[in-house]
């Protein structure tokens, strides 16, 4: 009878946020590009061999596609990307250019994943009902300015009504449409093991998920370097690209208290197509978010600022991060700290405490300090300094576990390079 009633409540709510939102119709919903007034700088209007080549965003050779309709589709992503460096967050002209730009990349017979609830729109535009689509286009416009999390949920549910027949997902189009780059493709990972997954953003043609072996080879390298017990907290792989010399890779939470690991193919991989020392510090790195935000280390208690809070909770008293945030951190002004976390004064923070980090990028936070120091700790023979830079290095050898990751990281690294 409670099922019912539950069944009974949701479908009620649907419908009742159905009929409250406010779809654009007809001629309203604008499908053409929005006048873009902003204007590429002069460096960035020249040849097709400078740094930013759309070609090497993708990671595809475009034989295919003529000189002239090359640059266009180039101008289109480098102006995006303009717009989402000023305007900090994924605005509804930015999904439009990524969406102008895939298109037409996709009419020379491309195969390019989507990038956004308007992309999927205008991909489906043929295959959906046209209140679908303005409703898709409407929940994607919204998307840019949600900040409510329980809003966002309900949009989510209300895209996967149209989107789930196809195999697309609207989180991850949400979540891929909320960065700079672009997924190439999204594993689940179990028992160490990758299976492709279903729902991602490509388009469900009934074709025959395979594990692409790129791919294998790169998930086979990260479950080498990251410890096991740490390993069986990520449950999803993605390979993503936001062009040449970025984001190598990244760590976020899931939804099921567990872990995604997304990198890029363009720089973790060298000519040959191994792991590159960068890549290898960076996956070091990444291991010690999920060893130091991984749920054993919150504290199931409600905050009240005894100990070190961070986006994923309030941690225990004798976490990793708490511990080494009191020891370290302590000194540092909240406004200091504050700056730091906003990347705004990073390099006049790091000047002022430079004996205090081992990279500039460590003084963005606590998180990013303990993460670069267990990197440092892992990679370099134990300092011999006084600086405190040093003694954060040496905060990882007071604890045996450390140690023991240490050595067999250390081993896995200089056996297989």
């Amino acid at each position: 009878m409670n099922q019912i009633i539950t069944i009974l409540v949701s479908a009620t709510l649907v419908f009742s946020i159905f009929s409250n939102l406010e779809v654009p119709r007809g001629s309203e919903v604008k499908t053409e590009m929005i006048e873009v007034k902003e204007k590429l700088e002069d460096s960035d209007l020249s040849t097709l061999h400078e740094v930013y080549i759309v070609e090497d965003y993708l990671g595809y050779f475009f034989g295919d596609i003529d000189k002239k309709k090359l640059e266009q589709i180039e101008r289109k992503l480098r102006l995006a990307t303009q717009i989402y460096k000023k305007d900090e967050y994924a605005s509804e002209q930015y999904l439009r250019l990524k969406s102008q730009a895939y298109q037409m990349i996709r009419s020379s017979g491309y195969d390019v994943p989507l990038h956004s609830l308007i992309d999927a729109a205008e991909v489906l535009k043929n295959d959906i009902s046209k209140y679908e689509y303005e409703l898709l286009v409407s929940l994607a416009t919204r998307s840019t300015k949600e900040k409510n999390e329980s809003h966002i949920l309900v949009d989510v549910f209300i895209a996967d009504i149209i989107l789930k027949k196809f195999g697309l997902s609207a989180n991850e189009l949400l979540i891929q449409s909320a960065s700079d780059g672009m997924q190439l493709a999204l594993y689940n990972v179990k028992d160490g093991k990758i299976k492709r997954n279903n729902l991602d953003t490509v388009i469900d043609k009934n074709q025959k998920l395979v594990v692409e072996k790129e791919h294998q080879k790169m998930w086979d390298r990260i479950k080498e370097i990251i410890p096991s017990e740490y390993l069986s907290l990520i449950d999803r792989f993605e390979v993503s690209t936001d062009g040449i010399g970025k984001i190598t890779a990244y760590v976020e939470g899931t939804d099921n208290n567990k872990w995604s690991i997304s990198v890029d193919p363009n720089d973790i991989l060298d000519e040959n197509g191994d792991f590159t020392t960068q890549s290898i510090y960076t996956i070091i790195h990444e291991s010690a978010h999920i060893i130091s935000l991984n749920k054993g280390q919150m504290d199931s208690e409600k905050s009240d600022n005894s100990t070190y809070v961070v986006r994923e909770g309030k941690l225990k008293k004798y976490a990793y991060l708490n511990v080494f945030y009191q020891i370290f951190w302590g000194h540092i002004v909240d406004s200091d700290i504050e700056e730091s976390d906003e990347y705004k004064h990073m390099r006049e923070f790091y000047k002022k405490h430079k004996d205090e980090f081992v990279t500039e990028y460590a003084s963005t936070n606590p998180s990013e300090d303990l993460a670069e120091s267990f990197a440092y700790f892992i990679i370099k023979p134990k300092p011999t300094g006084s600086l405190l830079k040093d003694k954060k290095i040496l905060f990882f050898y007071e604890y045996p576990e450390f140690v023991h990751i240490r050595e067999r990281m250390r081993e896995v690294i200089n056996n297989k390079k």
